[in-house]
């Protein structure tokens, strides 16, 4: 089903307000559409402000960075535009590769919290 929506400021507002409603879970109903707030005084103003939130999106440029990268590495490796694309759509899709992603040495090192309430009193050993 096609929604027309006839100011372009409008379907920018929209089309993120529908975004976010979809990043939290993937069906939504049609009242949760029909309810959605349009700030008609300001319209242009909250436009231009999820704009400059989304051109300051770290995660985004993130990604793009490293699929940047990613080509980079494919042509050095002699793979062309469709199979690194297919192979960077695999790291996004597959079950298992998707959990993997680069180490980045300036985040520094993780450290797994053990467990401190073994036994009654917090003892491991008792």
């Amino acid at each position: 089903m096609d929604i027309y929506v006839p100011d372009d400021l409008l379907y920018k507002y929209l089309s993120y307000c529908v975004a976010e409603a979809l990043s939290d879970n993937e069906y939504t109903d049609r009242e949760a559409f029909l309810n959605i707030p349009v700030p008609i005084e300001n319209l242009r103003e909250v436009v231009d402000a999820i704009k400059d939130a989304n051109l300051n999106n770290a995660e985004v440029n993130y990604k793009h960075e490293i699929e940047l990268l990613d080509f980079i590495v494919g042509k050095a490796l002699g793979l062309d535009d469709a199979e690194i694309g297919y192979i960077i759509k695999q790291f996004s899709e597959d079950p298992f590769l998707k959990r993997i992603s680069p180490n980045m040495p300036h985040l520094g090192m993780k450290f797994q919290a053990y467990r401190s309430n073994y036994g009654r009193d917090g003892q491991r050993y008792l």
